[in-house]
């Protein structure tokens, strides 16, 4: 077991390390950006990334304040899906509804189970997962942000 103050130095550390290995490479529009606080342009559709003991996460929350435009912009998403897994080449999990630290959102996710933050062994494994997901999922989001901006 770590202490608390070692874990949050794991996790800095895990962070850092993974914006060494992606912040050279530029987004499908050929721009820097910060990959690990991806911006969608949209405040209430967000990238989200998470590590933790046991998993890692990547996925689309939308968030919005009204429930039936949340909803809206999920169903566009649907509308899209087909065309995001052939992007992204896999299938993602589809939630409409998800309860997430106390508030509804949706979302559009993928877990890596069995892995471990505090397992630097673990790490590449982690980085290659979260690495490989975002860039495509720019490469999705570059050719359809602007139906979503049209639609905020």
């Amino acid at each position: 077991m770590y202490s608390k103050k070692e874990e949050s130095i794991l996790r800095e550390q895990f962070w850092t390390t993974f914006g060494q290995y992606i912040s050279p490479i530029p987004s499908a529009e050929g721009i820097k950006i910060n990959w690990i606080n991806y911006k969608t342009g949209i405040r209430f559709i967000n990238v989200k990334m998470e590590v933790q003991k046991g998993f890692a996460y990547i996925g689309i929350e939308i968030s919005h304040d009204e429930l039936m435009a949340q909803a809206f912009f999920f169903e566009h998403f649907k509308l899209l899906q087909a065309e995001f897994e052939k992007t992204v080449s896999e299938k993602w999990k589809w939630e409409r509804n998800s309860i997430i630290k106390g508030k509804e959102i949706s979302r559009i996710y993928l877990l890596l189970n069995d892995v471990d933050i505090y397992k630097m062994a673990d790490w590449p494994l982690i980085i290659s997962f979260l690495k490989k997901r975002i860039l495509l999922f720019d490469l999705f989001w570059c050719e359809h942000k602007a139906v979503f901006e049209m639609l905020a």
